[in-house]
């Protein structure tokens, strides 16, 4: 359903101190959260549902200090909106919900292949990495290990009879090798990161002008391995993967591209991701817009490079270099 109730719409107003009357209307959704564009009198702003607990005041302030920081290196990203109340956090009573509010940004997700915008990522990174602070934390588990037990979630699937069981067998040996390499990484000094820099985190206007969103998980993350994800995004095109290369190396980024972590260790970002969305589908009664949702993100069975290709972007990589 395209719009929102209209009590929800007129909390909203309430809750960020803004006249009425609003419209409330879906615009995007990721596996933690929905953005909504509300419109009314004082134009357009992005309404952020997320779906989990509310984060913690000190998270978000680190956030939004982080996120302040590298938009004055260059690093655009829509700024967050205070409520009435001053919080940039506000629970809806009704569904006990947490909303954000952000600067509407008139822009579109890039295509999957936009290697134009993967190049500006590799550079904002480098510029993000050069101001970061260091990690006062450890690094996430779920960045940095893969404990999913593949042939037991591909005997479930095949059990079950879902479309895509067979192509989870198929690949459950290629997968138990990719978290075995993820596993035996070595562990790099973090920096406090954006932790999701990819192109389904970046709007792109008619105009050409770019920027990074979804900061909500800032925390700890190597600097190999955040700008390794952009090299995993491209890895079957080598001139691609050399110039992010070459544009996180001309804006002086600190990581060593050339160690095995670079490539290994981004792969625990999609081997969990997958493993949480096909052990989501397997339970019964699933809602089902998480469902679909969660469908979309089945894609990474047929995006996973294997073992030889892995070897062969690192092989690039530090012959670049």
């Amino acid at each position: 359903m395209d719009g929102a109730p209209r009590g929800l719409v007129n909390w909203l107003l309430r809750a960020f101190g803004l006249p009425g009357p609003g419209e409330l209307t879906a615009a995007a959704r990721g596996a933690m959260g929905r953005v909504w564009r509300l419109s009314g009198p004082f134009g357009q702003r992005a309404a952020k549902e997320l779906f989990g607990a509310p984060p913690a005041p000190e998270q978000v302030a680190a956030e939004l200090a982080f996120a302040q920081r590298c938009r004055a290196v260059g690093v655009p990203s829509p700024a967050a909106l205070p409520g009435a109340d001053g919080s940039t956090l506000q629970v809806d009573p009704a569904s006990g919900r947490t909303w954000r509010l952000f600067e509407w940004v008139d822009a579109a997700m890039p295509a999957r292949d936009d290697a134009a915008t993967s190049v500006w990522l590799a550079g904002c990174l480098a510029r993000m990495h050069r101001v970061a602070p260091p990690a006062t934390t450890p690094v996430d588990p779920w960045y940095r290990q893969v404990t999913a037990d593949w042939p037991r979630l591909a005997d479930a699937a095949l059990e079950q009879g879902v479309t895509w069981g067979p192509a989870l067998a198929r690949r459950t040996p290629e997968l138990m090798e990719l978290a075995a390499r993820v596993n035996a990484a070595p562990e790099e000094p973090a920096l406090f990161a954006h932790c999701d820099v990819n192109l389904t985190n970046v709007l792109l206007a008619a105009d050409g002008r770019r920027w990074l969103v979804d900061w909500d998980n800032c925390g700890p993350m190597a600097p190999a391995q955040e700008i390794g994800r952009l090299f995993q995004d491209h890895y079957r095109d080598d001139v691609v993967v050399r110039g992010l290369a070459a544009a996180y190396r001309q804006a002086d980024g600190p990581a060593d591209l050339r160690g095995e972590h670079v490539m290994v260790a981004a792969q625990a970002i999609w081997l969990n991701y997958l493993a949480e969305q096909v052990t989501l589908l397997l339970q019964p009664d699933v809602d089902p817009s998480h469902a679909r949702h969660a469908e979309d993100g089945l894609v990474l069975l047929h995006q996973m490079p294997s073992p030889g290709q892995l070897e062969h972007t690192l092989r690039v990589l530090r012959a670049s270099g």
